[in-house]
């Protein structure tokens, strides 16, 4: 029986890591995570094309996570916490911090939605790992 959980639990896992790691998305969460505090706002011409877009690239990538692995398995849930949940809690920091949601929502006010809620959520459960490995004394 636990050997069928984990196949379905890889089963889940593969196609959801290929998705984040697909084309240039490694690249545009670099680019993201390099934006300047209200860069985005400021931009026009050529710049646009060259942050903006693979920026909203990265972003979008991020909504479609929250999406895929709100209704999955807790398991698989922790899994990309854990493993991705700085690069999610860092990229959405970025977005907010350089305008890019702001701009975004001022015409879609739903817009990366479940990015928000995501990084809300890995913010959530790192907080709620450190408390617990306080409470046991172990260091993280």
């Amino acid at each position: 029986m636990a050997g069928s959980k984990s196949v379905n639990i890889i089963s889940v896992l593969i196609p959801i890591i290929d998705y984040i790691r697909r084309d240039a998305l490694p690249e545009d969460r670099k680019i993201l995570l390099s934006l300047k505090k209200g860069e985005v706002l400021e931009l026009s011409g050529d710049q646009v094309e060259e942050l903006v877009r693979p920026s909203r690239r990265a972003c979008s990538a991020y909504d479609v996570l929250g999406i895929l692995i709100k209704e999955v398995d807790r398991q698989i849930r922790d899994v990309f916490y854990q493993n991705w949940g700085d690069s999610i809690i860092n990229c959405f920091k970025a977005a907010e911090r350089s305008g890019l949601v702001e701009m975004e929502r001022a015409t879609n006010p739903r817009r990366w939605e479940n990015f928000g809620k995501l990084a809300r959520e890995v913010e959530a459960y790192f907080q709620s790992e450190t408390q617990e490995a306080h409470l046991h004394g172990k260091a993280l």
